[in-house]
């Protein structure tokens, strides 16, 4: 079994080439949902305050972005390991902004990397990150 710090050495939030297997999959989506109930803590905090320092609200919201597009980033690869396009990604989150349709694609959207084995040995998009 690797080491867990050359996994991470492995990752890099913004490529979306390559696989990723589950567990650093698992522990990033952990990590990014901490900063996310933190940032949207200080983003409350700050907009509730009666002397809103615009410079702070608008970083928050900067490191926001970033961070989704880290996670889109790592949620493309993870759809890699599966063997499917990183398409799939775009496809299902613009599914879950239809009525009824959006619960099925969150929740399939959660599932399937989080959950499902990649595939066995090389895929088209690399070689097996086991």
């Amino acid at each position: 079994m690797p080491n867990m710090g050359e996994e991470f050495d492995i990752i890099n939030f913004f490529n979306p080439k390559d696989r990723l297997n589950r567990l650093p999959y698992n522990i990033a989506l952990a990590i990014f949902l901490v900063f996310g109930i933190t940032i949207d803590f200080f983003i409350e905090k700050f907009e509730r305050s009666n002397n809103v320092n615009s410079f702070q609200v608008t970083l928050l919201y900067l490191i926001s972005i970033a961070l989704m597009v880290a996670f889109i980033c790592l949620l493309i690869r993870r759809f890699h390991d599966r063997n499917k396009s990183g398409w799939w990604v775009l496809g299902l989150m613009a599914a879950s902004l239809i009525p009824y349709i959006g619960c099925v694609a969150c929740l399939w959207i959660f599932i399937e990397p989080v959950f499902l084995r990649g595939t066995e040995g090389p895929n088209d998009y690399g070689p097996d990150p086991l």
